[in-house]
C-alpha cells in the first residue's frame, strides 16, 4: 500500500513479507534519527555507560573518539545487529501496524506500534504503575496499542512527514478493536513527539520516571487522535 506526495515522500506499510527489502535502510534511518537531539544516543562508553550525539563528533575527535574519563573506545549505541533483530521481532507482534517514509529508496521516517497487555506493557517499560494507571483510566482493557517508536531523520524534518505517518496508525488499531494508546517519550528537553503529542493530540501523561531525560508515559483515546488528525 503506497502514497505518493507532492514531496516525493512515498509512505508503505512494512509486512512480514516485504520487511527484508527494507531493513539494512530501516536500520540505518533509526541509528541516524536517536543519534541526535534530543536522544543523542550516538556512541557512549561501555565502562561508564556516558553517550554523545553526532554532534559531539568534533570534540570526540580530539581523543580519538575515546571516553574522555575511562579512555576506552567508545561504541555504538545502537548496534546494526541489534537494532535489526529487533525489528524483525517486532514486526510478528499482534495487531501490528508498521510505516515507513521513503525518499527515493532510502527510509528517512518510520513508526509502529502493537497490542499488548497492560501489565506487560508495565514490565516492559520497567515502570511500576503503568498498568494501574491504565486500568483506571480505560477500565481494565485487555490489551492496550504501544506506540513504540515515530522518527524522522533530521535532514527531513519539518516537512509533516511525522504527521502522515502518524495518520495512518489510528484506523489500523481501532481496526483490531484496540482505542488506548500509550506512548513514552523524552518531556525535558521536550521531543518533538512530545510536543505534537501533548498540544496536537491532546495525549495527557499517566507516569514519570523521574530520570535525566524526564522520561513520561503518555495515553489518549485513539479515537479522539484520530479526529483532531482530521482537522
Amino acid at each position: 500500500m503506497r502514497c505518493q506526495m507532492k514531496t516525493e515522500i512515498e509512505f508503505l506499510r512494512i509486512t512480514p513479507d516485504n520487511v527484508n527489502q527494507h531493513l539494512p535502510s530501516l536500520i540505518a534511518c533509526y541509528r541516524s534519527v536517536y543519534s541526535t537531539e534530543p536522544w543523542r544516543e550516538w556512541i557512549f562508553c561501555p565502562n561508564c555507560k556516558r553517550k554523545w550525539g553526532e554532534e559531539d563528533a568534533g570534540e570526540l575527535c580530539k581523543n580519538q573518539f575515546h571516553c574522555p574519563d575511562c579512555r576506552l573506545l567508545l561504541s555504538d549505541f545502537w548496534a546494526s545487529s541489534k537494532v535489526g533483530n529487533d525489528l524483525l521481532h517486532e514486526i510478528n507482534y499482534p495487531h501490528i501496524s508498521f510505516w515507513i517514509a521513503l525518499s527515493g529508496n532510502a527510509v528517512v521516517g518510520f513508526t509502529h506500534g502493537y497490542g499488548i497487555s497492560p501489565q506487560n506493557l508495565e514490565s516492559k517499560l520497567k515502570l511500576p504503575g503503568v498498568a494501574e494507571a491504565i486500568n483506571k483510566r480505560f477500565n481494565f482493557p485487555e490489551l492496550v496499542i504501544y506506540q513504540d517508536e515515530l522518527g524522522v531523520v533530521k535532514e527531513f524534518r519539518g516537512a509533516k512527514i511525522a504527521r502522515q505517518l502518524v495518520l495512518r496508525r489510528p484506523n489500523d488499531f481501532m481496526a483490531s478493536g484496540l482505542t488506548c494508546g500509550i506512548i513514552r517519550t523524552m518531556s525535558d528537553p521536550p521531543s518533538v513527539t512530545f510536543s505534537w503529542y501533548t498540544e496536537k493530540l491532546n495525549y495527557y501523561v499517566i507516569a514519570e520516571y523521574h530520570d535525566k531525560g524526564k522520561r513520561v508515559v503518555l495515553a489518549q483515546d485513539l479515537r479522539d487522535v484520530a479526529r483532531r488528525l482530521e482537522v
